[in-house]
């Protein structure tokens, strides 16, 4: 089980200005196929040469009580006493005492945050937006970057509260993200 968000998505124009989609709040659940495709809706037409995006949602909206559409806490990604839940993972693991392993990953602002900017640029081609296209933009997804950076499911089988083991799984997970092409 897999959820996680990507919110405050922009794209960069070719003169290096930015458009960014009002409300882009996205729950992406690994489980279902439709649950990892995102669809933009009013970006302006023209040739934009990089991608940004949050992994989690942004302190304005972690301060603002739980929410509706995605953000809502019938999803399971929301914690009343700190906020929402960035990425949650949860599996089966041999090495676990438990044999399974649960990582809420929260926590928005010093010390404890675990929201991450990503960003990438459009190496090949860039993104052509026009009244009648739909072009696409693909990225994969690591997960096995979870385990890249000193956590095991054998030491750490569970995190249900912000802090350095969430962080850390953040900071892991962070560099999942690759993109691998765009259609036009």
């Amino acid at each position: 089980h897999l959820r996680y968000y990507i919110t405050n998505i922009r794209l960069q124009r070719t003169d290096g200005s930015w458009w960014a989609q009002e409300e882009s709040y996205y729950l992406v659940d690994a489980s279902t196929e439709t649950g990892s495709l995102l669809k933009l809706s009013g970006v302006p037409a023209g040739e934009y040469k990089a991608l940004s995006y949050m992994l989690g949602v942004d302190s304005a909206r972690n301060v603002s009580g739980a929410q509706s559409g995605f953000l809502s806490p019938t999803y399971g990604m929301y914690w009343p006493w700190t906020g929402y839940i960035n990425i949650r993972a949860e599996g089966i693991s041999p090495t676990s005492p438990t044999k399974a392993f649960t990582y809420h990953l929260g926590g928005y602002s010093g010390a404890d945050n675990t929201v991450r900017t990503l960003n990438f640029s459009f190496p090949d081609q860039n993104l052509r937006c026009t009244p009648d296209g739909k072009p696409q933009v693909h990225m994969k997804v690591n997960t096995a970057r979870f385990w890249h950076g000193g956590i095991k499911t054998a030491d750490i089988h569970t995190i249900h509260a912000p802090g350095p083991n969430a962080v850390t799984l953040a900071n892991n997970f962070a560099g999942a993200f690759v993109l691998d092409h765009v259609h036009n």
